[in-house]
C-alpha cells in the first residue's frame, strides 16, 4: 500500500487478465486504499492515480476503522471492497469502483458506497466478507457482536446489496 502513516494490505484478488488487486488502508485506517498491479507486479497506470485509489473515510478515527477487509471481482470487471467502520455507529462499508478505479454510481445511485449495519445498528459489526452473485448483487457476511449479561455473542450476519436498477 502507498500512503502516509501506517499502511496495511488486508485482502487480495486476481482479475481474469492476471492483474493483482490488493485492498487495505493507509493513514492509520483513515483512508481505504485499493492498489492494482500488472501481472509483472508493477503498478497498473490505467487504474486510479498510478495504480492506486485512495478514499478518505469521513469521521474516521486513527486506528478505529479497518477498511479493505475483503476485495472481490464482479463479473463485469468492477471491483468491490468491504471493511469495518467503527467511527460513529459501527457498520460495514461496501464500495464499488469501475475497472479504471472511479467510484461506481450505478452501485448505489450516488458515490459507489453503501454503509450498512449487519444486524443491531448499535452492535459492533466486523468483517465485510464479499461474494458476488450471478445477478449482480453482492453478498456481505460478517459478525454482529452483541453485548449481553453473559458477555459478547458473535452472530453470523449476511446481507445482500443489489445494484441500483438502470
Amino acid at each position: 500500500m502507498q500512503g502516509p502513516g501506517q499502511a496495511e494490505v488486508r485482502s487480495v484478488a486476481i482479475q481474469r487478465d492476471g492483474r493483482i488487486v490488493a485492498a487495505g488502508f493507509t493513514d492509520y485506517g483513515r483512508r481505504e486504499t485499493i492498489a492494482r498491479s500488472l501481472p509483472t507486479g508493477h503498478p497498473d497506470p490505467s487504474f486510479g492515480a498510478a495504480g492506486y485509489v485512495t478514499t478518505p473515510l469521513a469521521g474516521s478515527l486513527q486506528g478505529a476503522d479497518r477498511p479493505g477487509n475483503d476485495v472481490t471481482m464482479l463479473l463485469d470487471g468492477r471491483i468491490a471492497v468491504a471493511g469495518d467502520i467503527w467511527s460513529g455507529p459501527p457498520h460495514v462499508r461496501v464500495a464499488v469502483v469501475t475497472p479504471g478505479g472511479a467510484p461506481d454510481p450505478s452501485f448505489d445511485g450516488d458515490d459507489g458506497v453503501v454503509e450498512l449495519a449487519l444486524g443491531d445498528p448499535q452492535a459492533l459489526d466486523q468483517g465485510g466478507i464479499l461474494a458476488p452473485t450471478r445477478t449482480g448483487a453482492i453478498i456481505v457476511a460478517g459478525t454482529d457482536r452483541v453485548a449481553g449479561l453473559d458477555g459478547t455473542m458473535e452472530v453470523l450476519a449476511v446481507r445482500s446489496v443489489a445494484p441500483v436498477p438502470s
